[in-house]
């Protein structure tokens, strides 16, 4: 089992066109990140990608300011050793479903309750 480092973050921000805007301004043009396009499962949906780093940041809406899905997602080399050493140490998790091609993904939860997202990407997983 290998982790090859934080894949992106997600953190929520307020629904619609003006905080896209405002989150474009600030992560783009105040801290000087690009921006990602959408894989084709997002087409249309509320949501900006930055690249940062070797990684990226999301920033999703969430209408009524809910963090339920502020995450942190860590890649794998092999999504198949990461469910056999969570059985092994009986860490329930459960399937992501496939929104994005190419970039199989499973979610579990640390001791703290933090939601985790790993993923293992395909030929073709990165925007």
């Amino acid at each position: 089992m290998t982790l090859l480092g934080i894949h992106h973050v997600s953190l929520p921000r307020p629904a619609g066109a003006a905080s896209g805007a405002a989150a474009r301004h600030f992560y783009g043009a105040v801290l000087g990140l690009r921006e990602c396009p959408l894989p084709a499962g997002l087409a249309g949906a509320d949501v900006v990608w930055f690249h940062i780093g070797t990684g990226e940041l999301h920033l999703y809406a969430a209408d009524d300011g809910d963090g339920g899905g502020r995450h942190a997602c860590l890649r794998c080399a092999d999504l198949a050793a990461i469910t056999q050493q969570f059985e092994r140490h009986h860490v329930a998790w459960q399937p992501g479903d496939p929104v994005i091609q190419g970039r199989p993904r499973l979610f579990c939860r640390d001791p703290f309750g933090n939601l985790l997202e790993i993923t293992a990407l395909d030929d073709g997983g990165e925007p």
